[in-house]
This record gives C-alpha cells, structure tokens and sequence, in this order.
C-alpha cells in the first residue's frame, strides 16, 4: 500500500461509520397526530422511535416553535409540561410517557405542525425530529336555517330562500336539494 492510498482509506472508513451511525442509531421511525379534532376534543400524539444502543436524554413535543412536553427518563418526575401562548391543548401527564401524549380540549390555536424530537444522553447529544399536521375544526352549534319558506309557491315558481349556518372553521359548504335534487343557488 502506497502513501496515496492511506487517506483513501481513511475516508472510506469514516464515511462508512458515518453511514452505519444514521443507520444503525437513534432515529424516529413514524409521527402521529390526531386530525381532524374539533374543538373541545382530544386524542393521542405518538412519537416512535428506536434507540439502539443510545440511552435517551429527552423527548420533545413541539407546536409550531413552542415546547410544550418533555420526557427526560433520568429526571424525576420524568415528565413536564410547558404552557403555550393561547392554551391551545391540555397534556393528561398522567396517561402521557416516552412519545405517547394524551391531549384534550384542543382549540384551534392547535391546528398547526407538531414536532417530536429525540436526543440522545451525552457525550454526541445525537438528535432526530420528525413532524404531522394537525387540524381543527369548530363546527356550528346549530343546524342551518332557512328562511323565505314558510308559504306556499306554485309549480315553476320563482322563490327566493336564504339558508344560512352559523359560525365555523372551516365555514360550512351548504348544498340546497329541492325534491331530492340537487340545486344550483344564484
């Protein structure tokens, strides 16, 4: 072996532990959010992940920039929770561990990208984030009403009807059937 080859060599070594580092190490294997949720409810975030051979330092939960969960293992208690601006979601501490959090009363200041994120202990600190989207809904606490229809019309009649549907987010589509056909409003 030459003189030349000698760097080869060691580069090809380092990016060959480089690569079996990504591969072989911490990293999050799937993000889940509950969406759609409307307003008031709750479900589960889920962060999974695989360690292989690192110990954990700390698990995030994220929305938007905002921590708002950690689970660091080697603290006691292990799980905090920080406020976000809005009181977007309450955590369950209790029924939340590791990835897995229970949130309730969301409102839609949760709609919006959540991020987990993952480091390993000391000395790399080693880190993976992944992330989901979530959306909330406030539907109308009311049915639609229509108003215009309270007298009899004839056959080919003009009418002219107003339905409308209180406030939500997304705002309601509402479809207008005469006879159980579809109609065009306008």
């Amino acid at each position: 072996m030459d003189a030349v080859d000698v760097p080869r060599i060691l580069l090809f070594l380092l990016v060959l532990n480089i690569k079996n580092d990504v591969i072989v190490g911490l990293h999050i294997t799937k993000v889940r959010v509950p969406t759609p949720l409307a307003v008031g409810e709750g479900g589960w975030l889920e962060c999974e992940f695989v360690d292989e051979g690192e110990s954990i330092y700390a698990l995030k939960w994220y929305l938007g920039l905002d921590e708002f969960y950690r689970w660091t293992p080697a603290e006691n208690p292990p799980v905090k929770t920080f406020p976000v601006k809005g009181d977007p979601l309450t955590v369950d501490i209790a029924a939340s561990n590791r990835g897995k959090v229970k949130i309730h009363d969301v409102t839609l200041g949760a709609s919006g990208v959540f991020r987990c994120e993952v480091s390993a202990e000391a000395p790399d600190f080693h880190t993976e984030s992944d992330v989901a989207t979530m959306t909330v809904v406030a539907l109308p606490e009311e049915d639609p009403s229509i108003r215009g229809a309270g007298f009899t019309h004839q056959l080919h009649e003009d009418v002219m009807l107003n339905c409308s549907s209180p406030r939500s987010q997304p705002p309601a589509s509402l479809t207008f059937y005469v006879n159980q056909e579809l109609t065009r409003a306008g």
